[in-house]
């Protein structure tokens, strides 16, 4: 599947950090407290170790581009630094 560069609208990495970022708990109140290098809960309190190691365990969720005609995810199940490192050289070669 190839995705021509004038015709990209979107090209994403979620990493662990964005995905914990639109998790929602019921009845637990979202405490905004900016990007603090850690992963945390919508309370505001750290994510649980366990948790985190089954989210690295399973690998990134990859890289997705899209356009008004398609859309592509690649790269899925690598370690978040091998996703962002290969998201990285896509938006260097895009940008010439």
């Amino acid at each position: 599947m190839e995705i021509p560069v004038d015709e990209l609208e979107d090209l994403i990495a979620p990493v662990v950090r964005s995905v914990m970022d639109t998790v929602e708990v019921p009845g637990m109140k979202k405490v905004p407290l900016g990007n603090t290098g850690t992963p945390r809960m919508p309370d505001g309190r750290p994510v649980p170790r366990f948790l985190l190691s089954l989210m690295k365990m399973k690998g990134s969720r990859g890289i997705i581009a899209r356009s008004d005609k398609t859309a592509v995810e690649f790269a899925g199940g690598l370690d978040d630094a091998e996703a962002a490192y290969l998201f990285a050289l896509i938006r260097r070669a895009i940008a010439g």
